[in-house]
């Protein structure tokens, strides 16, 4: 708390008006860094089965513009000390259910639930896994180079996961 004090230029008791404990601060951390992928997830999914797309493509831009949620998200799901946190484990279920209602539309309606939601995390560990491994990567590249690269990588998993015979389109 002290270290985050000293960040903000603000005396340490001085959080505690904002904040009552460090697990307060860490869920408002969590819960606005989740908001703009809550909102991704609503807004790509939202449009059925042609969503997809728009979900990989966004969720990969969103995750370059802030590179630190995926450190944070991956550190999370990791954790297995303590139940997740509850701003997580509510972003899950609505990434979830917006994943529930497109299958029921159109994409493999009968895939076995327990199926469903193990491919959807395979893919979320995929794009998560990205933004820790891109420093390991030869070579120079832009932030557009790396998502089309990206994008297309998670296009070919997505396909194997699916068995989709046409890829997805870049972004």
């Amino acid at each position: 708390m002290q270290d985050i004090a000293d960040a903000v230029g603000i005396r340490k008791p001085s959080l505690y008006k904002f904040f009552s404990s460090k697990d307060d601060l860490y869920g408002a951390v969590l819960e606005s860094t989740l908001a703009p992928l809550a909102a991704a997830i609503d807004d790509a999914l939202g449009g059925g089965a042609t969503g997809g797309a728009g979900l990989t493509a966004t969720s990969l831009r969103l995750l370059h513009e802030n590179p630190h949620v995926s450190r944070l998200l991956m550190q999370e799901l990791v954790q297995n000390e303590r139940p997740l946190h509850p701003h997580l484990d509510s972003w899950l279920n609505l990434l979830f259910g917006k994943a529930d209602e497109v299958f029921a539309l159109q994409l493999q309606p009968s895939l076995d639930p327990a199926e469903r939601r193990l491919n959807l995390l395979t893919q979320l560990n995929v794009v998560l896994g990205f933004a820790l491994v891109e420093p390991l990567l030869p070579g120079e590249r832009t932030k557009d180079e790396l998502i089309k690269l990206e994008h297309s990588v998670l296009t070919k998993v997505v396909a194997a996961l699916y068995g989709a015979t046409q890829p997805t389109p870049a972004p």
